[in-house]
């Protein structure tokens, strides 16, 4: 039986674990995250019958989708956390340059950049007394 076919079984019981693994939050967009498809494999294990188990093709390649969206999420984290380093050391090399950037308001501050700080994540330069976010910046120049 196929993961559809499971699902919609769990759908249509009215009662139990069941019930509550067809029912929990999904991933964004709708679509089964990591532990609803566990559940849903789990469920699948615990609902088979002795005459009409699981076809261990059909269970092999539900074990390898399952480490296939286990990997897919560990190389997305892995390539988040790239990127903020990526940012942290793109706004440390700017120590010392002279910076132009547009803030909320419009107003174009330029500056040297005397220091970064984090707020929750984000390097912000410092420049002249302003917290300047890196996306913030126009234009870079020679001290």
């Amino acid at each position: 039986m196929d993961i559809a076919g499971i699902r919609g079984e769990l759908m249509a019981t009215s009662r139990g674990a069941a019930t509550q693994t067809a029912s929990g939050p999904t991933a964004a967009g709708g679509e089964l995250g990591k532990d609803e498809f566990l559940k849903l494999l789990i469920t699948q294990l615990k609902c088979q019958t002795v005459t009409d188990p699981t076809d261990q093709k059909e269970f092999i390649a539900q074990m390898a989708q399952f480490s296939a969206l286990e990997q897919m999420q560990n190389l997305n984290r892995s390539f988040t956390e790239l990127m903020h380093m990526q940012l942290a050391t793109q706004a440390c090399s700017l120590i010392g340059h002279k910076v132009e950037a547009v803030v909320d308001n419009q107003d174009k501050i330029a500056g040297v950049v005397s220091a970064v700080t984090f707020q929750d994540g984000i390097p912000m330069l410092q420049v002249d007394g302003h917290n300047i976010a890196l996306s913030q910046v126009t234009g870079i120049f020679p001290a």
